[in-house]
């Protein structure tokens, strides 16, 4: 056979049929098939071969085999002459014909033996014209491969089956050169982001199934208008893709594609066509957008705070307030850039402004120094912009543009800050600084691959044993695909703490310093009793007590502290599930080293070593063991006189029995109920409630 480039096709053919080794033993002519009389070159029938094989072994020795041995030796599973023929249907049946009738074996009778060619992991980046030597090919499978397009004038027609899954396909319009009467596709797991008019019934009028999951479709309504012209198609393979995550997807498919039987490999019922009857005619209820809903139920296994543990030992002030809340790092919102327009300076008039500057263009939470929760911008959506929005739009040609930036005040603004920076200054391997790299179009495409996130806080709740948020949030986003990627990598969610101290309004004490604190404490313990002797000489004189006022608090930044970090899987979404619902937890005993800031364990091995050294310091210790031993046994469950008591045994000196402590449990797990669901709709009649609730929304914004 003619010799090709390493990364063709047909190379990577003939490196599989090598391993057949269909000219070597047990194939083929050699030693073990000549005799005395007749040599192996001069055999022309099939006479000449059957006689040559009746010879047994103890005509012409050991080194020559029988027929029915070779063939053993081929098909046996436990054969070392055993090979692997998964790659082709037709592999096996070749290697037994070449050791029945080697005579058969050339270039043109292996080339018009295959029916089926798989070509899987091969490095291969070009499917070249030596394939069209294959005149009775009708699978061809070329996946996870390197190709990038795929010329059909260099298919054989005879072609039903071409499986191109997991390569580097943009694309189509190579495919539709001179296609091949096929009926099936495979383009899953590629780059397609537009389909244009490649694929449509035009080029592939006998296309039964069609596979285009996992790629980069996200317009629903184009793709299902171009496949709809498919007269044969029953199969439809489309998730994975961004369209796969609108809430009416599967609905709006399966009633525009009548004829349709199986969608992302499940069956569709009559039933279900009959609850998705007239999606097809609502195309305006059909968004670019995804709705997920973030649910938080409980958080349980807190640790107790000091404050509540051990109120005495508290000073009056400050007042601690903690709460607990959970934080999800979602996909950020995409904000677009508005159309700029160019106005000359001398001509603009904005009545009511003045001679003041423009409110500068950019983020308006910014501008105004107040933050800008993603739940507020949500409800901000879809609302008209005002007449100072509009004009912070406008690009003036004349001065430059200046930007007010506000320093983050709060401890978590500086963390959301610093998410935010992390996510969008994520280096870009092999970029370089300042210049151009050779490679711009890759790096362009790592760059625009970088997730976004930002924090979405839940609802929060004072400490308990069973903290009941029951909080949950309806998040929309129309950046399906960076949804998508999103979900690939999943979410991370922190359990947090949010801790703010409260003190009097017209002082500010030394908080830091706790001779302080002590005074202060003083003071305040002097105030009291002062009050307490005037209130009962104001009874004394028949008086009434004055009610005091409330004095005001003024509270502090307040700071956070990450309890637990947990991560969600979401690929799930991507293969047809609508919903992931589980309970988080975390080692109490981990999770109160981490607050201590003692490591784990370390805190139980001291004080154990600390009774150890005890026992050692103590003189005679070891000779008054076995007399205290017997004294306990004797004082146990008696009192002060010798009778049993019902409170705790006391040895000499009232002290308890060190037998009869209590260990303390362990502190219980942290534990949190999360919930993550992508909407769907389940009847046409959904499509009609969302429409309702948008329109609602609208309207109270409005108000």
């Amino acid at each position: 056979m003619t010799t090709v480039e390493p990364n063709r096709a047909f190379f990577a053919f003939e490196t599989q049929l090598k391993t057949l080794c269909l000219k070597e033993f047990p194939c083929g002519g050699g030693s073990w098939r000549e005799t005395k009389t007749k040599n192996l070159k001069k055999l022309k029938t099939k006479d000449d071969v059957e006689s040559k094989y009746s010879i047994t072994l103890k005509d012409f020795g050991a080194e020559h085999e029988k027929t029915e041995t070779l063939q053993e030796y081929v098909g046996s599973k436990l054969s070392p002459w055993n090979l692997d023929y998964s790659w082709s249907e037709e592999a096996k049946q070749l290697r037994e014909i070449a050791v029945k009738s080697p005579w058969l074996i050339d270039d043109n009778f292996i080339l018009s033996h295959f029916k089926t060619l798989r070509i899987v992991d091969k490095q291969v980046a070009e499917v070249d014209k030596e394939l069209l030597k294959f005149r009775n090919l009708e699978e061809l499978t070329l996946s996870a491969n390197k190709l990038v397009t795929v010329n059909t004038k260099n298919l054989p027609l005879s072609l039903r089956v071409l499986e191109l899954c997991a390569n580097q396909i943009s694309d189509l319009s190579a495919l539709c050169v001179r296609p091949p009467l096929l009926i099936h596709l495979g383009l899953g797991m590629n780059k397609i982001s537009f389909m244009g008019d490649y694929l449509t019934g035009d080029y592939w009028p006998n296309l039964l199934s069609l596979d285009l999951s996992h790629n980069n479709l996200s317009d629903l309504l184009d793709v299902v208008r171009k496949l709809g012209t498919l007269p044969k198609l029953r199969n439809l393979i489309l998730q994975g893709n961004p369209l796969a995550l609108i809430a009416g997807y599967r609905g709006y498919t399966i009633d525009s594609l009548r004829k349709l039987n199986i969608l992302d490999d499940i069956m569709i019922s009559a039933d279900e066509k009959h609850h998705y009857k007239g999606l097809a005619r609502r195309r305006e209820y059909i968004l670019d957008e995804a709705k997920v809903t973030l649910e938080v139920g409980y958080i349980k296994g807190v640790p107790m705070p000091d404050e509540i543990k051990n109120p005495d030992d508290q000073p009056e002030y400050p007042i601690v307030e903690r709460k607990y809340l959970v934080q999800f790092m979602f996909l950020a919102e995409t904000v677009s850039k508005p159309e700029v327009m160019h106005i000359p300076h001398d001509e603009l008039e904005m009545p009511g402004l003045g001679g003041e500057s423009p409110m500068p263009s950019g983020d308006q939470s910014t501008y105004s120094g107040m933050p800008t929760s993603p739940a507020i911008q949500e409800e901000d959506e879809g609302t008209d912009m005002s007449f100072m929005e509009t004009a912070k739009n406008v690009n003036f040609t004349a001065e430059p543009e200046v930007v007010i930036a506000r320093e983050p005040t709060t401890e978590l603004e500086k963390l959301e800050e610093q998410d935010q920076s992390v996510c969008q200054s994520t280096p870009v391997p092999g970029q370089h600084e300042g210049g151009g790299s050779p490679d711009k179009e890759q790096h362009k495409e790592e760059a625009d691959d970088v997730i976004k996130e930002s924090p979405l806080n839940s609802g929060m709740g004072p400490w308990s044993e069973d903290i009941q948020l029951n909080w949950s949030q309806v998040v929309i986003r129309d950046d399906l695909l960076g949804l998508r990627n999103f979900f690939k990598q999943g979410m991370n969610i922190m359990v947090m703490e949010e801790m703010v101290l409260c003190t009097p309004a017209d002082e500010t004490p030394d908080l830091t310093s706790p001779s302080g604190q002590k005074k202060d404490k003083k003071k305040d313990e002097k105030k009291e009793e002062k009050k307490d002797l005037k209130g009962k000489d104001d009874k004394g004189k028949g008086g009434k007590k004055k009610k005091e006022p409330e004095m005001e608090l003024k509270r502090g930044p307040p700071s956070y502290t990450t309890l637990a970090n947990f991560h969600i899987p979401m690929e799930e979404f991507l293969e047809g599930e609508y919903e992931f619902k589980t309970v988080f937890k975390k080692d109490g005993a981990e999770l109160a080293a981490e607050l201590s800031g003692v490591p784990k364990g370390t805190e139980t091995d001291k004080k154990d070593g600390k009774k150890d050294k005890d026992k050692k310091n103590k003189p005679g210790s070891s000779k008054k063991d076995k007399g205290k031993d017997s004294r306990r046994a004797s004082v146990a469950g008696k009192g002060k006189d010798g009778k049993d008591s019902k409170g705790a045994p006391k040895g000499k000196g009232g002290a308890l029995v060190e037998e009869d402590i209590e260990e303390i449990p362990p502190p219980p797990p942290l534990e949190v109920e999360v919930k993550v669901r992508l909407h769907h709709w389940k009847t046409a009649i959904d499509s009609l409630k969302d429409e309702e609730e948008k329109n609602k929304n609208i309207e109270e914004q409005q108000i």
